[in-house]
């Protein structure tokens, strides 16, 4: 006997079908349960504006310092995460290398603990990112379950055999090493040639002017002293 269905019945189906997806989810904090549907959305390198709900999410997971295991109570939350292209973006060649989105409003501003970034790339360049030995690639591939957000049975295929994306190639790996490096390296001889004028000037009295010892005063690898002269008079 054919029972037709009532809207009703659909309704209850609709719900159950939504309740099972939920669940796939995993519990997540406050901020970051914010961030799947921010309110701004900042355009990409591939300007692409879509919203972050209509995504096919493969996976994301708390990144940055929440990660490495170096957050500070004032730090701020990163998030990167996969999704999988639709078939128009497959079929018409549009799949964008990542959206990203942030809940910072002034992006010249330095991040506060409030702030949520959140980077999620396309399933296509997540796997030329692991091939080339990339170490954001790396990093996620090798997110211990606690940084988990999302996943699915995609991510848990792909972690299970990530050892196939391991390489000799060093190229990426050095490259990162040396921007660090760079980074990091140059911050800390800058603040230690500050820290050495800071020593000069503490042995004299807080109300001597900087002139009085301008001569004595050390030049170091980031310190230069300019000598200003007076403007000529103008002849008259």
């Amino acid at each position: 006997m054919h029972v037709r269905r009532t809207g009703r019945a659909r309704e209850k189906r609709h719900v159950k079908k939504s309740r099972r997806r939920d669940s796939a989810d995993r519990s997540v904090s406050p901020a970051i349960a914010g961030a799947r549907c921010l309110p701004e959305l900042r355009s990409s390198k591939e300007t692409m504006t879509a919203n972050q709900d209509t995504l096919h999410m493969i996976a994301k997971m708390y990144f940055g310092s929440l990660l490495y295991g170096t957050a500070t109570p004032e730090s701020d939350t990163d998030i990167k995460g996969i999704f999988l292209p639709s078939k128009e973006q497959v079929l018409l060649g549009t799949i964008p290398k990542n959206v990203s989105y942030t809940t910072k409003m002034d992006v010249a501003a330095k991040n506060t603990r409030e702030d949520v970034d959140v980077e999620i790339y396309s399933l296509h360049y997540f796997i030329d990112l692991a091939c080339a030995g990339e170490t954001v690639a790396l990093d996620m591939l090798h997110a211990p379950q606690e940084m988990i957000i999302q996943d699915s049975p995609i991510w848990r295929e792909i972690v299970a055999n990530r050892e196939k994306f391991y390489t000799k190639n060093l190229k990426a790996f050095i490259v990162y090493a040396r921007r660090q490096a760079a980074k990091y390296g140059i911050k800390g001889s800058r603040l230690s040639d500050a820290r050495g004028v800071i020593t000069f000037l503490s042995q004299f009295e807080p109300e001597l002017a900087l002139r009085a010892v301008w001569e004595e005063l050390p030049v170091l690898e980031h310190v230069y002293k300019r000598c200003f002269r007076k403007p000529p008079r103008s002849a008259t």
